[in-house]
């Protein structure tokens, strides 16, 4: 018998389930815990329950806790992750590790595009992405999705920020050369290296020191990368829990933002800050439901 599929609103209404949001990606849950080795007993006790499970959880071990996603499946999310969430709180309860909602959120990166098929081969080839449908995603889900949004006109005056990839430096010729492949075009030559998109849209590529810590063999498994810093073209998606959003907003109008466009609430909110520069604030929960609604 196949799992029944469920709305992101549906697998939060299933009960049981307080310690689970629905963001852009899946099913998430962060635990606080006061170590790493505390954060570390609840992954042991995850993977003893998956086993060799066809779905299997992102976990993130961090220094204040941990993070663990249920990703979408194929038909989204179903009955059975329910019953999967509900068996990871009842381990996380055991290790009397406590959840925080308010610590959730996912980032993606929005691109406004004309030509979406001129600028998505160069992205991808930036990021080292997968292609689904229109939309691009890091294979090993560790970092932001980008989705292309459709842009009416192009909009030359709007390259005040752009974003930078940090590449291990023995592989940056190669990975350059495929950029410029699809559709790069140099913009500054000299390191860091500055190119941009088919529209315009620009990403800095900023090399650190020499990527190897050492030649023995115990480093050569290592490169040094510097931190990716992402300053979004146009705007991002910052999805949080439903039960968030407001104190989000609220928060972002306190220190100056301002909403733009809000035809879409609650699905999400358009807010700006005060140069303009604009972030989604999104939901996952009841968005299905709104969109059958409006149809």
């Amino acid at each position: 018998m196949a799992d029944l599929r469920l709305t992101a609103k549906q697998f939060q209404d299933a009960g049981g389930l307080e310690d689970w949001r629905v963001l852009a990606a899946g099913a998430s849950s962060w635990f606080d815990a006061p170590s790493h080795a505390a954060g570390a007993e609840l992954m042991r006790g995850i993977v003893d329950m998956v086993g060799d499970g066809a779905r299997r959880p992102d976990i993130d071990l961090r220094r204040a806790g941990i993070q663990v996603r249920i990703p979408f499946g194929p038909s989204g999310l179903t009955d059975a992750d329910v019953s999967f969430a509900r068996a990871i709180s009842e381990v996380a309860r055991g290790l009397r590790l406590r959840s925080d909602s308010a610590a959730l959120q996912s980032v993606q990166l929005a691109i406004d595009a004309v030509d979406k098929s001129a600028v998505l081969p160069f992205w991808r080839t930036v990021f080292g992405y997968e292609e689904e449908a229109d939309d691009l995603t890091d294979g090993l889900r560790r970092d932001p999705g980008i989705w292309f949004q459709q842009a009416d006109q192009p909009r030359p005056l709007r390259k005040r920020i752009h974003v930078d990839v940090a590449w291990a430096d023995d592989t940056a010729n190669t990975r350059r050369a495929a950029v410029l492949v699809n559709g790069g075009h140099v913009v500054n030559d000299e390191r860091p290296w500055v190119i941009d998109d088919p529209d315009g849209n620009e990403v800095c590529l900023p090399l650190g020191p020499p990527a190897a810590l050492g030649d023995g063999p115990e480093t050569e498994d290592w490169r040094q990368i510097g931190s990716a810093i992402t300053c979004y073209p146009t705007a991002s998606f910052r999805f949080v829990p439903d039960d968030q959003a407001q104190a989000r907003i609220g928060a972002a109008l306190a220190v100056g933002g301002r909403i733009t466009y809000d035809a879409q609430a609650p699905a999400w909110w358009t807010m700006a800050d005060p140069e303009g520069n604009e972030v989604d604030i999104a939901v996952a929960a009841g968005r299905e439901e709104l969109w059958q609604e409006s149809r």
